[in-house]
This record gives structure tokens, C-alpha cells and sequence, in this order.
């Protein structure tokens, strides 16, 4: 078989894939989710607080599911990284690390954004690889500081 004819249906497939908008480091809109993903891989123990904005609303997969609300926000992370000195020496042994891939929805109008990322979150357990896919949505306002984080949920899609 000739190659061009062995590589027609990848080029045909690439060339009617959408376009997907160009995302670095550098974009103001992913700055909170890049401050978030770069305190949570470090295991840092107090909520990054130029991450969030006070009043956000976090929908995750664990009880009690749903935070809103200053002190609710506080009390999520303090879930997430342990409400103890036990739960917190788990949770930085566990070495999580949480990988964002490209947006796959991204709207911004005005002062406002809703963005869809494919995310994994791995980490061990008892000596056991874990991890969890998900699709993290994400609302973000901008403020005078910048792009907060307004609203989240973790949507996981796999898990083992």
C-alpha cells in the first residue's frame, strides 16, 4: 500500500478537527486554575487565596458534596488536604498530582468565563497507584486582582 494512501484518513481526520484556542501559562483566564494546580501538587496546607473568590461555590465527590459561601470554601480545601495532623501527613504521602489538559469549552463574555478541562488526578495508596479522570467546569469573574475562580465542580468520569 502507498503511503499517501495509508495516511489519507489520519490527514482527513486532522483537517476537520476544530480549532482549539491557543492556552499558556501566560493567559490571565488560566492564571487561578495554573496558582490552584501548582498549591495542590505541593500539598500546600493553607487555601491559596489568590485562587477563589470568597463566595465560591465548589460541587466535588465527596461528602457533603456541595460548598458555598466563605467558610464553606475553607472548610472544602481543609477536607481535601485533611482536617487533622493524620489526615494532613495521608494527604502529603499520597503525593497527588493533578494534570489539566487543553480547555475543551471556553467561553469568556466580559468580566465573566465558563471553561471545561479534561483533568487526571493521581496519587498512591497504601503503596498502590490511584487516579481519578475527570472533567473539571470551571466559572471564573474578573476582579481588580485579576481572574477568580467563582464556581467549580469535579465531574470524575473513571477512577481506580
Amino acid at each position: 500500500m502507498c503511503l499517501r494512501y495509508s495516511l489519507a484518513p489520519i490527514l482527513l481526520v486532522a483537517a476537520v478537527q476544530p480549532a482549539v484556542a491557543k492556552e499558556t501559562v501566560e493567559d490571565p483566564v488560566l492564571a487561578p486554575v495554573m496558582r490552584f494546580q501548582k498549591a495542590f501538587n505541593a500539598a500546600q496546607e493553607a487555601m491559596p487565596t489568590d485562587v477563589f473568590l470568597p463566595n465560591t461555590v465548589v460541587a466535588d465527590g465527596f461528602a457533603p458534596f456541595l460548598w458555598n459561601s466563605k467558610e464553606g470554601l475553607g472548610a472544602w480545601y481543609g477536607i481535601l488536604r485533611g482536617t487533622n495532623d493524620a489526615e494532613r501527613k495521608t494527604f502529603v504521602s499520597n503525593k497527588y498530582n493533578l494534570t489539566i489538559k487543553a480547555a475543551v469549552a471556553r467561553r469568556i463574555d466580559g468580566d465573566t468565563a465558563y471553561l471545561v478541562f479534561p483533568a487526571i488526578n493521581r496519587w498512591t495508596e497504601a503503596g498502590k497507584p490511584r487516579f481519578e479522570r475527570a472533567y473539571w467546569l470551571i466559572t471564573e469573574q474578573r476582579t481588580s486582582d485579576g481572574w477568580r475562580i467563582s464556581s467549580h465542580s469535579w465531574a470524575i468520569v473513571s477512577a481506580k
